[in-house]
Formats: C-alpha cells, structure tokens, sequence
C-alpha cells in the first residue's frame, strides 16, 4: 500500500477517462486501451469496477466526483493541444 499521492492521482485520471470514454462514447476496451496507452487488461478492468458500482447508490456521489474529474481532464488537454499549435 505504499502508493505516493501522485500514483493515486494518476489512478484517479486514469479511471476517469476510461469511465467517461465507456460511458458517454461507449468506446471499446480496445479503443479505450489505444487512446489512453493502458493496457487493455486495466481498461476492463476499469470499466467491471464501474459496473460493478455504478447501480450502487452509496457509490453514485463519489462516481459523480469522478465524471467532474474526466471533464476537468478534458479540459486541460484541450487548453494544453492549443497552446501547442
């Protein structure tokens, strides 16, 4: 469990942007593993964690959370592909 706070954070990134590319794309695993350079085995694994609570309503606020989270992402990587152009 000696995970730093910046692996927890990318953790967090991760399953945000596998969640809401799952979710709100309905990407493949595959195509999620090649956009996100995760192995498609994390991928699934991300998206049965999802599954696996997203009906749960002690887990709806926290998932809420994580969706504000991917957008936030989003965001800054559109801001950081303009200043690139």
């Amino acid at each position: 469990m000696a995970h730093t706070p910046q692996s927890i954070e990318r953790y967090l990134d991760d399953f945000s942007l596998v969640m809401t590319a799952h979710v709100n794309e309905q990407y493949t695993a595959l195509r999620i593993s090649q956009m996100t350079r995760l192995s498609e085995k994390l991928v699934k694994e991300y998206i049965e964690l999802y599954n696996q609570y997203k009906e749960n309503s002690d887990c709806q606020y926290r998932l809420e959370q994580i969706q504000v989270r991917a957008a936030n992402l989003f965001e800054r990587c559109k801001k950081n592909r303009g200043k690139d152009q």
